[in-house]
């Protein structure tokens, strides 16, 4: 955006941040399918990932939206096929070219530093590896290890030191917290002086319960005071543990009513949770004024109607509308998780690690099925699926080349021709056995005329 300033315009900064958006995401979705072919894939593969990224709106969307979340995506999906070389090679070394290392290295470094629970998506990923890739322990070291040992200074040294702050810690007490707010609204009375007490010191607002919303935290996380001391977060955590032995069930239906979208493929939620919210003029938090962009063509104003509209419309037509819903593809996720674990595919299971993780931080995130959260792991099914799908016999030492990508297409056309030869051949015996059957009709038939005659 200040190179756009510097150049003209904040709109040419926009225009700029777009073009980046979408070369990357091109790149690195492109990827995937060159794997898949080279791999040999059986071509429906192939062509479901290409229509996925290509046809399915979210991407679309999202690559020309100014923001953090496609980067990130990206950057996961890129993070995840890389390691897939990484596993692939493991009993050949020395077949994992330094192109690949790097990339491992640069999109550890990214999913790090775009969001903060990049890093925790990224540790027990690099912990795991480490442990189970031994013929390859050193070099992840090298790649992952040092990229997120950078991303650490960075995190937690050089931001601090620049006075830039960190997140508030209320991002990951959304689920306790909705939890106090709902109990508040239903139990008010079973709440002692010394519990609001200890609430009251916590939270700047004089009423959680009225600020409780059951698909979204942010009213209620949005009250923490941003100085609050560790001892009257003890302090709330002994009062947050009483009311749940009194009251369970308000707490579990807390939980489910901040959670419940990311299993219900509806597709339509709250305008709160809507697959294509930004923010450019509406939100003075985000937009601040700090920025002067606008249209190039204001002409052109009924035809982003004609689109968006058509967007939106997509979410609500029956059986479409799941393309565009969160739970679509954490149902799809749990099912490749599934096999993965049924086959015994460890490729696979590796590869879902930083999936799951993101999953279950989806889960504990202040907005009920917010499909960008969810990016992320939409970006890397495809690679898990391939590696679900690549045969045993080629796992883990063949090496990905042009010439065997060359020699499975070749395998496959033969085995195609072979089975139109013996769909071929068994219609020819078949009518064979038709004539000879009924050539033998025939003759019972006319013997038995010139028997009765001769009687």
């Amino acid at each position: 955006m200040q190179i756009g300033r510097l150049v003209g315009s904040d709109t040419g900064g926009v225009f700029l941040v777009v073009f980046i958006q979408i070369t990357l995401c091109l790149s690195v979705y492109a990827s995937v399918v060159a794997h898949e072919i080279k791999l040999g894939m059986p071509r429906s593969i192939a062509v479901g990932t290409t229509a996925f990224f290509a046809l399915c709106p979210i991407w679309a969307s999202y690559a020309q939206a100014v923001g953090k979340d496609a980067l990130f995506a990206a950057f996961f999906c890129l993070f995840t096929l890389s390691l897939f070389d990484v596993a692939l090679n493991r009993k050949a070394p020395e077949r994992i070219d330094r192109r690949t290392w790097i990339l491992l290295a640069i999109s550890t470094l990214m999913v790090c530093l775009f969001r903060n629970n990049g890093l925790w998506a990224v540790l027990p990923t690099l912990i795991v590896a480490c442990i189970a890739l031994r013929t390859v322990r050193v070099s992840l070291l090298i790649s992952m290890g040092s990229s997120t040992l950078l991303a650490c200074v960075l995190m937690f040294v050089a931001l601090p030191a620049m006075g830039i702050p960190k997140g508030s810690s209320a991002e990951a007490l959304s689920i306790p917290f909705q939890q106090t707010a709902r109990y508040l609204l239903e139990y008010p009375e079973d709440v002692t002086d010394k519990q609001m007490a200890v609430i009251d010191a916590l939270f700047s607002g004089n009423d959680l319960a009225s600020l409780y919303n059951p698909e979204l935290s942010d009213p209620v996380k949005g009250t923490l005071k941003q100085d609050a001391s560790i001892d009257e977060f003890a302090s709330y955590g002994t009062v947050w543990f009483e009311m749940l032995l009194k009251h369970p069930d308000s707490y579990l239906q807390a939980t489910l009513n901040n959670t419940y979208g990311y299993f219900y493929p509806s597709g339509v939620f709250d305008d709160h949770v809507d697959t294509y919210f930004f923010a450019t003029n509406t939100s003075p938090v985000i937009n601040t004024g700090f920025f002067d962009f606008e249209y190039v063509f204001d002409s052109g104003e009924h035809v982003r109607n004609v689109v968006s509209d058509a967007s939106y419309l997509l979410e609500r037509i029956p059986l479409l509308g799941i393309v565009v819903s969160c739970a679509t593809y954490v149902w799809a996720f749990i099912i490749v998780f599934g096999y993965a674990v049924s086959r015994k595919k460890k490729v696979a299971l590796y590869l879902c690690i930083p999936s799951l993780i993101t999953l279950l931080i989806c889960l504990a995130s202040p907005v009920n099925a917010c499909i960008r959260y969810f990016l992320p792991v939409m970006a890397t099914l495809p690679v898990i699926i391939m590696a679900c799908t690549l045969h045993k016999s080629r796992t883990l030492s063949e090496p990905i080349d042009d010439h065997e990508s060359n020699r499975n297409a070749n395998h496959a056309s033969d085995r195609k021709v072979a089975a139109r030869h013996r769909r071929k051949l068994g219609s020819t015996n078949r009518f064979n056995n038709l004539l000879k059957r009924t050539k033998t009709i025939l003759e019972e038939k006319g013997g038995n005329r010139r028997g009765s005659e001769f009687q």
